[in-house]
């Protein structure tokens, strides 16, 4: 069976609320989501087919942390970006091969973002 993959975009102590609260509203337990953080410095998101390898559906959390409207110089601000492109390829390849994909608030910012929208 395959899973859902689950990227989270959070380095605080909301992860495990957001986790909840998902699988909550679609009615799924945790072992139906494989699980990621987009600022996790072991995934390769280069490779998508690696990363999605067991899913078919994608879940893009949200971000207290992060949105796209902020330009501001800060060392927060450079690993937001450093995250985008880190994991660009696979929002790209996402969208490329019409993979189900759900942006949920920065995720869905994230998406937007990746079709060229400003």
């Amino acid at each position: 069976m395959k899973k859902f993959l689950l990227i989270q975009f959070r380095n605080d102590i909301s992860i495990l609320p957001e986790q909840r609260c998902i699988f909550k509203a679609i009615k799924k337990h945790k072992n139906d989501f494989k699980i990621i953080n987009a600022f996790d410095k072991n995934i390769d998101f280069s490779i998508p087919e690696k990363t999605l390898n067991g899913v078919n559906k994608v879940l893009l959390g949200g971000s207290g942390e992060f949105c796209f409207s902020h330009n501001d110089s800060t060392e927060k601000n450079r690993e937001f970006w450093q995250m985008i492109e880190k994991i660009t390829p696979l929002i790209k390849y996402l969208l490329k091969k019409d993979i189900p994909t759900l942006g949920i608030c920065f995720g869905h910012q994230l998406l937007a973002y990746n079709l060229g929208v400003k």
